[in-house]
């Protein structure tokens, strides 16, 4: 199986089999990442789509300097950060859902984001918060990136990024108390009728 470089190094050469191969391994990647942050799956096939555009056009300035991958998913975080500053997301009235259900588990959440979990209450959760430390999050947890290449990725600062997760840590445990809370309370209120 060649390497990202081998294939890159192809493409440079004009390979569309390479292009096709380097696309297919890192597809997922791409789709998980947008879909985690919008919770929309044909807008996270939207937008894979076009950064794989991007990356077409790109590879010819990509240098071996740091991995594919990490380059890849640059390409996506910018390309993100771009399509929330766009008019089309400016006029969309709603927030999209985001993250799954969880159960009890509230007390730990970056044991639950470690586990990768997908529920309903997390993804409303993870969609409460604001971009900066949804992205952090989705890229420590779900990417499962260091706080260097986190930094790296977003141009920020180390202490920048753990802000962020700290921050974004805090407010998703007390969405997810208070959640918690709300259903308790219905639950009780169902049980009196």
């Amino acid at each position: 199986m060649p390497t990202d470089a081998e294939l890159v190094a192809e493409i440079k050469q004009g390979s569309k089999a390479a292009m096709d191969v380097l696309v297919k391994r890192h597809y997922h990647t791409v789709f998980a990442f947008f879909y985690r942050k919008l919770g929309n799956d044909q807008l996270a096939y939207d937008l894979t789509q076009e950064v794989f555009i991007k990356v077409i056009k790109a590879i010819p300035r990509y240098k071996n300097s740091k991995p594919f991958s990490h380059w890849l998913l640059t390409i996506a975080v910018n390309h993100s950060r771009d399509y929330f500053r766009s008019r089309a997301h400016q006029q969309s009235a709603t927030q999209l859902p985001l993250f799954e259900s969880l159960k009890d588990e509230s007390a730990d959440i970056p044991k639950l984001l470690s586990k990768k979990l997908d529920s309903e209450r997390v993804k409303e959760a993870l969609g409460l918060l604001p971009d900066h430390q949804r992205e952090a999050i989705i890229l420590k947890y779900y990417h499962d990136l260091s706080i260097k290449e986190i930094a790296s990725l977003s141009n920020k600062k180390e202490a920048t990024v753990k802000s962020r997760l700290q921050q974004g840590i805090h407010k998703l445990k007390k969405q997810l108390k208070r959640r918690d809370i709300d259903e308790e309370t219905t639950n009780q209120l169902r049980k009196t009728r």
